[in-house]
């Protein structure tokens, strides 16, 4: 057997949640840790890590949803770019002390993705084919490094 195992869930043919995994799910995004929200969906912890980790519809549907907050997040600081950039204009053109001005130069380029580590989107697979796809690629891999080491 591979590294990871499908596990199949009762209406995955119809691509449903069942009401518990759907609460998870709520919950994990609201952010409750694993334990937190298996005790309030009363599953073992177990359980829900079993969803979280081995069940493709749990996992892309917790990968989309988790896409939409970072999106809305990313839509909200949108908003305060105006008076982020009037802040380091500010701080720039008006600072007597330099390392504060430099501070400000370094924190633009990083935020144009010039200087420093590119953005970051913590995102994986939104569906749960895309999961299984990414799944059966690790098992290659994992059996290839068996067989070599």
């Amino acid at each position: 057997m591979g590294v990871f195992r499908s596990m199949p869930t009762k209406g995955d043919g119809n691509r449903h949640l069942s009401g518990k995994k759907e609460k998870a799910l709520e919950l994990l995004l609201a952010g409750k840790t694993v334990t937190q929200a298996a005790k309030e969906i009363r599953v073992s912890r177990q359980t829900l890590s079993g969803w979280k980790n081995h069940d493709p519809l749990f996992i892309a549907e917790l990968n989309r949803r988790r896409g939409e907050l970072w999106d809305a997040a990313r839509e909200r600081l949108r908003g305060l770019l105006p008076q982020a950039v009037d802040v380091f204009e500010e701080d720039l053109t008006s600072a007597e002390d330099r390392r504060l001005r430099q501070q400000a130069a370094v924190h633009i380029l990083k935020a144009l993705g010039i200087y420093g580590k590119e953005n970051f989107h913590p995102l994986g697979p939104t569906t749960p084919e895309a999961v299984e796809k990414e799944r059966e690629e690790w098992d290659s891999w994992a059996q290839l490094l068996e067989r070599l080491g």
